[in-house]
């Protein structure tokens, strides 16, 4: 069993609680997986064989058929979410399958072992469900704001979102941004077309935002971006 395997399962949010003696059970079978953007870490044709619990990176929903109309819509996977737990849990084939959108890592939990560990912890069992289901709320929560909000309107708030996962949504003065992924993989992120997020930028200008060159982008003023968005969703209420 690898040692460090241990610790970054007691940082993801749903495992964190777990008494040690189960991180150390849960250890013996997960292994660390690194990825690069555009790896296929989970496909449709088979069952997955492995949970994978993301640790860092970005990873979106993809897949043929009917989930071709909801990938501009979908959640993309962030850090602490468990990729492929239903389809372990049913023992059947995923309806979607699960892209890289940039690097990044994930822990891969054998799923046999993990079913056969469930089985024996019914109150780990409650807690993928509540994560599952918490994860649908975000989905839907962001469904309703794509349908809600201006393209504009999702550019700025999502700005202001990652300026505040980098630690730059107080900050003074202008504050340079590198985006997690490709400008073409965000727009799927945000719901639209890659010339309808060039647009999207444009319009931001006056609001002192400006990319650069490798995905840079540079906010004059975060708490200023802020309160436009504030601002501008202000109008949509009745």
């Amino acid at each position: 069993m690898d040692a460090n395997i241990e610790p970054l399962l007691a940082r993801l949010p749903i495992l964190a609680g777990l008494p040690e003696e189960d991180r150390r059970r849960l250890a013996g079978y997960s292994v660390k997986v690194p990825f690069a953007a555009g790896d296929r870490l989970l496909g449709t044709d088979a069952p997955p064989d492995r949970v994978l619990a993301l640790l860092d990176g970005m990873v979106a929903v993809d897949g043929p058929g009917r989930w071709d109309a909801l990938r501009p819509h979908a959640m993309p996977f962030t850090v602490g979410d468990l990729i492929g737990i239903e389809s372990v849990l049913e023992g059947a084939c995923p309806d979607a399958g699960a892209l890289a959108l940039t690097d990044g890592a994930a822990l891969a939990i054998a799923a046999e072992p993990f079913r056969n560990h469930l089985t024996a912890r019914f109150d780990l069992l409650l807690g993928l469900l509540a994560a599952t289901s918490a994860r649908l709320r975000r989905t839907v929560h962001g469904i309703t704001e794509i349908k809600l909000r201006s393209t504009t309107q999702r550019l700025a708030g999502y700005l202001v979102e990652l300026a505040a996962a980098r630690g730059r949504a107080g900050g003074v003065g202008p504050q340079r941004l590198v985006l997690p992924c490709e400008k073409h993989r965000l727009a799927e992120r945000l719901g639209m077309q890659p010339e309808s997020l060039s647009r999207a930028f444009a319009r931001l200008r006056p609001q002192g935002v400006t990319t650069g060159r490798n995905e840079v982008v540079l906010i004059a003023d975060v708490p200023a971006l802020a309160r436009f968005c504030r601002e501008s969703e202000a109008s949509l209420d009745p």
